[in-house]
């Protein structure tokens, strides 16, 4: 009873696992960055799970014909590689099939995420230059609200460093004719 159990399991999983991957490939096509990456992961995921019932299968069908047990005793997940489809397989498909789901939600925040860290280290990195310009030419630019450190909104502090970058260069042709012709 068992070994039906099994069978129906695999055949039941077999049938998810095919109509996903399917899905995911006719989906790869049209996908871009994020959701190709899931899209990839997913079928990773999807071709580990066939591997693990296929041997799920031939181990019942060899416990069947032969009689001897489908499974044996694993004291690691990688001790054989029976023990390695039986074990490590499935752990390893659900997770790539969970990351597959995931990446495409969590892909643009993180995305987003870095950027911000990025536009705040430019801030940082062009204070001194922009307040050296300030006091040459207090006119070119009202201050900048925040310290490029402090905690903004996301969009906010993309559009800080666009100012200060504006506010440079509004600067640098207000400065124009004291510089030296060779610079």
């Amino acid at each position: 009873t068992l070994a039906v159990y099994t069978l129906v399991y695999a055949a039941y999983l077999g049938y998810a696992v095919v109509d996903l991957s399917t899905l995911a490939l006719r989906s790869l096509r049209g996908a871009r960055s994020w959701l190709r990456l899931g899209m990839i992961l997913i079928i990773a995921g999807c071709s580990l799970y066939a591997v693990y019932l296929v041997e799920k299968v031939v181990s019942i069908v060899v416990e069947l014909a032969g009689g001897s047990p489908a499974e044996p005793f694993c004291p690691s997940a990688f001790a054989t590689l029976e023990c390695a489809c039986a074990i490590a397989m499935p752990a390893y498909a659900v997770l790539l099939v969970i990351l597959g789901t995931t990446v495409p939600t969590l892909g643009p925040w993180l995305e987003h995420f870095i950027r911000g860290f990025q536009h705040r280290r430019a801030l940082r990195r062009l204070r001194p230059l922009w307040e050296t310009l300030r006091e040459a030419q207090p006119d070119i630019a009202p201050a900048t609200p925040g310290h490029p450190l402090s905690p903004s909104p996301p969009g906010e502090t993309s559009e800080r460093l666009y100012r200060q970058v504006i506010a440079i260069r509004d600067g640098l042709l207000a400065l124009q004719p004291y510089r030296h012709p060779a610079d």
